[in-house]
């Protein structure tokens, strides 16, 4: 038995899970979430089984957990602030309490859920990257518009961009790297209100994404058009934008240590190739989603890649080749179009 944790609206959950019956494996996806609509969940600390969704799940017939994503709690409209607070954390407390019994099992996890949350902490994943020998842009975390100022200044040659923690939806905008202007460095409560991460801008060529998966991994080159590109995920995740590429073996020795060092046994990276022909690490996702890679060039195995992971059970896998299993993401979700 396979199970995906992740919540109810999560395509990459959904595909996955049809992936793996496919191949015959049995799995089962608890789709986290808003707790009026959750089905319920048990475990007893004496038992060797879970209910969830109101099914019995045996530990001992686990064999990989792919935690995916854990849903959002979200509390009635009407509810105040408090009891929204009390609710989250309640909620939070009591689904890592089943994972905490899930682990009694002996199952490969990916990622193992307290390796997985750490893995989130950006400074953590630059830290690690630097550790290792990748190049980093310069980097400042703040929150200081004195500090965000200088260190804007000191790189008046490059220019600055801005990160967002996590990933945010505006309505018809959504969070993404942004050049810094004048503009916004003009607005000191803004920059006081809202800690952010500034880096040195990096002129790249092309841009990198590599999905890690134990011991294999596939990697697209991201060719955005125009020379004012700063986050190719804006711009580049289309058809005719995305190629397979050959990483040299160090890189991928590299790539292999740093899912490691994270306590991962998968994870995507984001890369860079700058003008100068260097190699620059930017973050680590270790959930990113990776549907686009296929979706947009399908000579990417991704989704048999994935899903040959899983069901391996093994957090040592090595993929045997292209199309393993004959999975192809076309056959279940349709190609892009241009």
């Amino acid at each position: 038995m396979i199970l995906i944790v992740s919540s109810s609206e999560d395509d990459h959950a959904k595909v996955v899970s049809a992936g793996l019956r496919q191949l015959g494996s049995k799995n089962m996806v608890w789709s986290t979430g808003d707790p009026l609509l959750e089905p319920s969940f048990s475990a007893s600390l004496n038992c060797d089984e879970v209910i969830l969704q109101g099914e019995s799940l045996v530990l001992g017939d686990l064999q990989s957990v792919w935690f995916r994503r854990e849903g959002r709690v979200v509390a009635p409209p009407d509810w105040s602030s408090a009891k929204v607070e009390t609710l989250r954390f309640e909620w939070l407390a009591a689904r890592r309490s089943i994972f905490s019994v899930l682990e009694r099992a002996e199952a490969v996890w990916v990622n193992e859920w307290v390796a997985a949350r750490s893995a989130e902490n950006k400074g953590l994943q630059l830290e690690k990257a630097t550790e290792l020998g990748f190049k980093v842009p310069e980097t400042l975390i703040s929150n200081s518009p004195e500090a965000i100022l200088d260190f804007c200044t000191r790189h008046a040659d490059t220019g600055v961009v801005h990160k967002m923690f996590y990933p945010a939806d505006f309505g018809a905008k959504s969070s993404a790297t942004a050049l810094l202007h004048a503009g916004a460095l003009a607005n000191p409560s803004a920059m006081k209100i809202a800690p952010g991460i500034y880096q040195r801008f990096v002129p790249l060529v092309f841009d990198v994404r590599v999905l890690v998966a134990g011991q294999s991994l596939v990697a697209a080159r991201l060719q955005a058009d125009g020379s004012e590109r700063v986050d190719s995920r804006c711009k580049a995740h289309k058809p005719g934008a995305v190629f397979p590429i050959k990483l040299a073996p160090e890189l991928e020795e590299l790539c292999f240590q740093l899912v490691r060092k994270m306590g991962l046994v998968s994870g995507s990276i984001d890369l860079g190739v700058a003008v100068d022909g260097s190699v620059v690490f930017f973050e680590i996702n270790q959930a990113g989603n990776f549907q686009w890679m296929e979706l947009c060039n399908p000579e990417l195995p991704v989704l048999d890649m994935v899903c040959s992971f899983l069901a391996s059970g093994d957090s040592g896998f090595e993929y045997g080749g292209r199309r393993k299993n004959g999975l192809t993401l076309s056959s279940f979700v349709s190609p892009l179009t241009q």
